[in-house]
């Protein structure tokens, strides 16, 4: 079935629920709304009890409206207008479905929501278009394509049977799992959503030892043979043509007696569909999330041809302070056993670690926001080679949709350090941001050996983030201005980059 038929399939089940009931829509990751929770519950506008490290969120845990047109009986979703722009070569992550290019390039998205009981179904497609204007590249690092591309997704589109708390559904939307604002591990939005099944909660479920949230799903991830790959540098991959399987696991605790913290881990695996019948079961098939957490026969896993990531994760929020600190840890694929991954846990290790804090500022707040990232292997790889992370022998796409890296999208082996402090005011934003992303400090070619990779290409980002309200329209501005120092690991090569990613959502 395509696209167009899948959705004309949905926009039929969507109006056949025209008599509404309460709306638990969804509120799609990387829109100006996702992107506002965290300072609004740090005010205090959301629950303190909401941990935003499983998203997407519901408006019924929010509070927060979406357009509601009762005489047509269905709920219009916000038209949203992204426009990015790279003068010099790609750059910027966490858009969906917007591509690695250069030039200019757009992202289309409106749709509609409508419930009836427990059932409830959301059309939500995107378009995308883009220049991909030819930019300077060599021979480690990206390809000359210069055509127009353009493509329609069935984008944040879900069709749920909601119950009590829990929702059991098919979708196409992002997924955003962990505590970090900038990065995520596993699941965020800088790849386009994917098909998927889901079985997660909508809301804290609520216990006498606590409350915690999840989400269980099993997709579908494709690769564009028309697209180079975010996980090698953009060069074009040689990867199979079999679409590969993914079942992922997010879950998230609070304890009751400590208020404000949130625990909790995610697992994916992913193999070729091919490979599914080599193992025997239901569980070893199709959720292998719940299966051995350790290799344990290191030759028997390899034959199975499937890899993992795995992160356990925190955060801690200080609601009364307006503060909050996190941390994710993440493997690459599985230790051993648990000797090895004691003796041994920088193995194939990556993390993220930031804060967020408010100060009163008048009617307003200044936010401080920071976040580091660290993808590069660590100096155990003199010892023990682990590759960077998103890369796998096993599995030659790596962990990638349509060629895009599924969870941290700065670029494969990145390690990057962001800090900013804006005036907000409700919904008007105003700040400075700086920037430094290591590009895969290892040298951007590993065939080379270790030590001769000497030239280090460093990006240098001064940014202006900007966010105000017209009425129904919201305006967001993301812009950089961006010192490329050995560009491409080209000793010598320094190059200036225009960035400017720019988000109007207009309420119906």
């Amino acid at each position: 079935m395509n696209k167009f038929a899948i959705l004309k399939a949905i926009l039929c089940i969507a109006f056949i629920f025209l008599y509404l009931c309460g709306f638990s829509q969804s509120v799609a990751v990387g829109s100006i709304q996702d992107d506002n929770f965290r300072f609004m519950q740090l005010k205090g506008g959301i629950s303190k009890n909401i941990s935003l490290t499983v998203k997407p969120v519901f408006n019924s845990d929010t509070s927060e409206n979406i357009s509601n047109n009762k005489e047509l009986g269905f709920k219009l979703l916000p038209l949203a207008i992204w426009n990015k722009l790279n003068s010099h070569h790609p750059y910027g992550w966490n858009d969906r479905g917007m591509i690695a290019a250069s030039g200019s390039q757009g992202l289309i998205s409106t749709g509609l929501y409508a419930e009836a009981g427990p059932l409830s179904a959301q059309l939500q497609p995107e378009f995308v278009f883009s220049q991909d204007a030819a930019y300077e590249h060599n021979s480690l690092y990206g390809i000359g394509i210069n055509k127009p591309y353009h493509k329609l997704f069935t984008g944040q589109s879900a069709i749920r049977l909601n119950q009590w708390s829990l929702s059991l559904g098919v979708s196409t939307e992002n997924l955003w799992w962990g505590p970090g604002q900038y990065s995520a591990l596993l699941m965020s939005n800088n790849a386009p959503g994917f098909s998927h099944l889901t079985f997660n909660s909508i809301k804290p479920l609520s216990t006498p030892i606590g409350s915690f949230e999840f989400e269980l799903i099993g997709g579908k991830l494709l690769q564009d043979s028309s697209r180079p790959f975010e996980n090698f540098h953009l060069k074009p991959g040689t990867a199979s043509k079999d679409w590969r399987y993914v079942n992922g696991i997010a879950f998230t605790y609070q304890p009751k007696w400590l208020e404000g913290l949130f625990v909790g881990f995610t697992r994916a695996f992913q193999l070729y569909s091919l490979d599914i019948n080599k193992e025997t079961g239901f569980i070893n098939k199709y959720l292998p999330v719940f299966t051995n957490l350790f290799k344990k026969n290191t030759s028997n896993e390899d034959v199975k041809g499937r890899d993992q990531q795995l992160s356990f994760f925190t955060r801690w929020l200080f609601q009364k302070t307006h503060a909050e600190f996190y941390f994710e840890f993440g493997l690459n694929d599985h230790s051993y056993n648990s000797r090895d991954f004691l003796l041994d846990p920088e193995h194939s290790a990556a993390f993220i670690t930031g804060f967020k804090k408010l100060l009163a500022c008048g009617k307003g707040w200044l936010e401080f926001n920071a976040e580091l990232t660290q993808m590069a292997q660590t100096p155990d790889y003199l010892v023990r080679e682990a590759g960077n992370w998103y890369e796998h022998s096993q599995i030659t796409q790596g962990y990638t949709h349509l060629n895009q890296v599924l969870g941290a999208g700065s670029g494969m082996g990145n390690n990057v350090q962001t800090f900013d402090v804006s005036w907000r005011k409700d919904d008007k934003k105003l700040g400075f941001q700086f920037q430094r992303i290591q590009q895969d400090p290892r040298g951007g070619d590993n065939s080379l050996p270790v030590l001769t990779r000497k030239t280090k290409w460093t990006d240098i980002a001064f940014g202006i983030p900007a966010q105000w309200r017209f009425d129904k329209l919201l305006l967001k501005s993301d812009m950089q201005f961006v010192r490329s120092k050995n560009y491409a690991w080209q000793q010598g090569v320094n190059r200036f980059n225009f960035y400017w990613l720019l988000k109007l959502e207009y309420a119906w």
